[in-house]
């Protein structure tokens, strides 16, 4: 995935109402129907291990900016969640590191 492209742009294919792929759209259509309540979120690495905790991505930034400045092993894995089935990720907020 290009570093310049926004987490939007990287979800379009998928999550998209009418650019995303018939059969993809028919097993996400959850996402589709609730854009708006989509939460990207990613591990934040080197917590205890019984402190799991996820920093949330802007949509709107690109892949780069959500990356900068944090703590990346091998390959990032971003969740794509609905707000709702979050509830149990607990999100690190910005400036907050527990």
């Amino acid at each position: 995935v290009p570093e310049d492209k926004t987490i939007n742009e990287i979800l379009k294919p998928y999550i998209d109402p009418e650019k995303s792929d018939p059969v993809i759209r028919q097993r996400l259509k959850a996402y589709i129907h609730s854009q708006t309540e989509v939460q990207i979120l990613m591990k934040v690495e080197y917590m205890q291990q019984n402190l799991v905790r996820y920093y949330e991505l802007d949509p709107y930034k690109s892949l780069l900016d959500n990356l900068k400045n944090k703590v990346i092993i091998e390959y990032p894995t971003l969740y794509v969640v609905l707000k709702g089935s979050s509830d149990d990720m607990k999100v690190l907020h910005q400036g907050n590191e527990k």
